[in-house]
């Protein structure tokens, strides 16, 4: 009876305990295996196996650690620096405590290094966006200076040809204030200043196609 009795109470502690040694045979597997890939600079694989096997509530601080440096192959220096930090927590060694913090710190200085740097970054890029405005608006305003002082000029051109067309002719016509004297045809003189106008309007247009490839 009593046999019997201890016969059946073993069986489930020994099928706890082959599910425990699976589990942690599991777990080797996926940290061996995942600490390999490491070693080929297979780091996403890599990755996927390490946090496997930490996901497995595993007390190893190596898994910590090597996912550590797979998180920092990659890159992701935020999930590397607690890593180690889970790592260290662990160690029961002092070699391999120096290890994990080193690592912490020296990722932590590479953090604060690069935040330094990134706002140093944005800095200057704001200060050149600046310059860039800058010299977009003086270039900008340059070109309306410039097609203004050409629009003067060219109506300044036509009426002072209006008046030496007049002086020249040879026509008397009686104007509106009632005096006759020598002059040209209101058409004529409509004539020129219309292809002064036309002149403007291309210098302007000109200058407005200059500027918008500045918007």
């Amino acid at each position: 009876m009593s046999k019997n009795l201890l016969a059946q109470l073993s069986y489930p502690l020994l099928l706890i305990s082959f599910l425990v040694s699976n589990c942690s045979l599991a777990i080797a597997s996926d940290f061996d295996s995942g600490l390999k890939l490491y070693r080929q600079e297979n780091y996403l694989k890599a990755r996927k196996l390490l946090e496997k096997a930490r996901s497995s509530q595993n007390k190893d601080w190596r898994v910590y650690y090597y996912l550590g440096n797979t998180y920092l192959a990659l890159g992701k220096f935020e999930s590397a620096r607690i890593e180690y930090e889970n790592a260290q927590f662990l160690c029961k060694d002092d070699r391999d405590l120096k290890l994990c913090v080193n690592a912490r710190l020296a990722v932590e200085n590479y953090i604060t290094e690069a935040q330094v740097v990134n706002s140093h970054l944005r800095s200057f890029s704001e200060e050149s966006s600046k310059n860039i405005e800058a010299a977009r608006n003086s270039y900008k305003d340059r070109i309306k200076s410039e097609s203004e002082k050409q629009v003067k000029m060219i109506r300044n051109q036509a009426a002072k040809q209006i008046e030496a067309e007049k002086a020249c002719s040879q026509q008397v016509f009686r104007y509106d204030d009632g005096v006759m004297r020598l002059g040209i045809t209101l058409e004529r003189e409509q004539q020129i200043k219309d292809e002064a106008e036309r002149q403007c309007e291309i210098i302007k247009q000109t200058a407005e196609n200059s500027m918008g490839t500045f918007k």
